[in-house]
């Protein structure tokens, strides 16, 4: 099918999986909107990660799909869906959902991860920019960007007074959870990290959790000399993301967090397990000078986190190493 640029006037561009995925796919709106500035940009994504795509100067349009929807509401959001006029629309995860999806747009243009597998092989943000290429968009070596917004701005600034966090404080940031159990360093190597920072670089500690992170804090709560500061699961995504701004450096396990984090310019260390290739820090590391990678390397032949029953790539991980990293981003 032959491509003509003047063609293109109207976007979906669908996202509808987890927090680093969607970060990962934001240069795609990125350098749509420069090579289209005429066109409007839609972005479909779900209840769960749309405040990262609110107020986005790229995005025209955010489209909400809640996969919890009835039947009725379904049928409703894609007949508005059909009769939205878009010309074009791309499939960022590799998912029939999301195909199906492209289908009922009725888009005549509908681009999407090729069959071959190589795809899965490159970095996150690679592999989506990979799939705008045959418009005419040739674009490698991208940092993902989050912007806050003034609301989320104040709600950071009065939970710092209201923390006693003053200005001249240095945070760490810490998300000790992660999606999946198989990417989650122990809580006690947490503990033992928290203590060691707090004694000996004088920071002030700010554990972030999820509602499905609360007994991996307490246990950390259990063990540590002197509590942190714990801001809860309430905060929407752009909160989190003000917080975690006004960090001098994260930390957290391979997820979501770790990624807005870097998103925001925030020094960033993440911790990886497993060497699998669809679960690699060669995939979802985030980008960016100033993020380190800490892992032990243990080369495990055929790894696959499903089959392994030990992860002693997370066991065996030092807490030394992950201080000095912390330390050197300080």
């Amino acid at each position: 099918m032959r491509i003509i640029k003047e063609n293109i006037k109207k976007i979906l561009v669908i996202r509808l999986d987890r927090i680093g995925d969607l970060v990962c796919s934001l240069p795609v709106a990125q350098v749509l909107k420069s090579n289209y500035p005429c066109a409007s940009v839609s972005f479909m994504t779900t209840p769960y990660t749309k405040d990262l795509v609110m107020g986005n100067r790229n995005i025209d349009e955010v489209i909400v799909y809640d996969r919890r929807m009835g039947f009725f509401e379904k049928i409703k959001f894609f007949k508005r869906l059909r009769n939205s006029g878009f010309d074009t629309a791309i499939i960022l995860s590799p998912y029939f959902e999301s195909a199906f999806i492209a289908y009922l747009s009725r888009a005549v243009l509908r681009l999407g991860y090729p069959r071959d597998r190589g795809s899965h092989l490159k970095h996150e943000i690679e592999a989506c920019l990979d799939i705008i290429r045959p418009l005419g968009i040739v674009a490698g070596g991208m940092i993902p960007r989050l912007d806050t917004c003034i609301p989320e701005e104040k709600f950071a600034q009065e939970f710092m007074l209201k923390n006693n966090i003053l200005d001249s404080d240095i945070i760490v940031g810490i998300h000790p959870g992660a999606s999946q159990r198989y990417r989650r360093w122990h809580s006690r190597g947490f503990s033992r990290l928290i203590d060691m920072l707090v004694e000996e670089q004088k920071v002030k500690i700010v554990l972030f959790c999820g509602k499905k992170d609360m007994k991996i804090i307490d246990n950390i709560l259990k063990s540590v000399k002197r509590a942190p500061i714990v801001c809860g699961p309430e905060l929407n995504l752009k909160e989190l993301a003000a917080l975690i701004k006004r960090c001098k450096v994260f930390l957290g396990n391979a997820s979501g967090p770790g990624h807005i984090a870097s998103a925001t310019g925030t020094p960033t260390v993440m911790i990886f397990g497993n060497i699998h290739p669809l679960d690699s820090e060669f995939k979802w590391a985030p980008r960016g000078e100033n993020n380190i990678v800490v892992r032990k390397k243990m080369d495990c032949v055929a790894c696959h986190p499903a089959k392994c029953f030990y992860h002693k790539c997370l066991k065996k991980l030092d807490v030394e190493d992950v201080f000095l990293a912390v330390k050197k981003c300080l």
